[in-house]
């Protein structure tokens, strides 16, 4: 590993730029399903990014929060959850305490680290402590957008995960209203790009799950129906997913009604 100390700057330069491969290989190792190569990629950038903001914190700071933010979601989907929340909750301090000293310079920064602390709390089990995180990255995402390319497509990501975690709160009308802003904003993108219609889908099967809870059968099929547009012919993992997903969720109606129906 780099631990870098009195470095030229040419020499921190060429670690940064290493660093930033390394931070980059990770995802379509991930996307071939190399997860193991992309821990080991992100764990050797997070070293060197490390290195170079002890070396130089007024310069490199930001970046190793940034790899520790991506470093954390990676060491969730390989089973360390520990790890993954106590890098996550780093990254998260660490960005807030550079945005409270710039001002506005690492807002978007902050966002992220805030999403992912509390989408790895969310997936722990905890969405009372994940919910003000999700609300923290939306209610700046949302005075981002239309000032910083792509701020629309992570304020709708986020604003699914506030949903889905007002959902486990038990708050399904709350959820349902965080939902339906955030198929507002996936549906503006994705009349411009379809590719991205099955993260569309994505959220119009978070707001099944709500309308689920709510039994609010009559809307349930009508969303299953977008689902199954938004999906079209594609045959991809991600596809099949949802639609083996949304049957299921209208199959778990069809037995709470009739339980209801058989009550005295």
């Amino acid at each position: 590993a780099h631990r870098p100390g009195c470095l030229d700057a040419h020499r921190w330069g060429r670690l940064a730029t290493l660093a930033s491969a390394l931070h980059s290989l990770a995802n379509p190792l991930k996307a071939f399903g190399r997860d193991a190569e992309a821990l080991e990629a992100l764990l050797d950038s997070e070293r060197i990014m490390a290195g170079l903001a002890e070396a130089r914190p007024d310069k490199y700071s930001a970046d190793v929060e940034k790899v520790r933010g991506t470093l954390s979601d990676m060491l969730l989907r390989t089973g360390d959850a520990v790890g993954a929340s106590r890098l996550s909750k780093t990254a998260y301090l660490g960005m807030k305490k550079l945005e409270e000293a710039f001002p506005g310079r690492y807002s978007s920064n902050l966002a992220t680290c805030a999403h992912q602390y509390g989408s790895v709390l969310r997936r722990l089990d905890d969405p009372r402590a994940a919910y003000p995180l999700l609300c923290e990255s939306a209610a700046i995402r949302e005075q981002l957008v239309g000032s910083r390319e792509g701020e629309r497509e992570r304020l709708a990501r986020t604003l699914n995960e506030v949903a889905m975690c007002l959902l486990e709160l038990d708050r399904p009308e709350e959820a349902l209203s965080a939902v339906e802003r955030s198929i507002a904003e996936k549906s503006i993108l994705a009349a411009g790009r379809p590719e991205l219609a099955l993260t569309l889908a994505g959220s119009l099967l978070t707001k099944a799950f709500v309308l689920a809870k709510l039994q609010r059968e009559d809307s349930l099929r009508s969303v299953a129906e977008q689902i199954r547009q938004s999906v079209g012919t594609s045959t991809t993992l991600e596809a099949m997913s949802l639609l083996k997903a949304i049957a299921d969720v209208e199959q778990s109606v069809v037995p709470a009604r009739n339980s209801d129906l058989a009550k005295p």
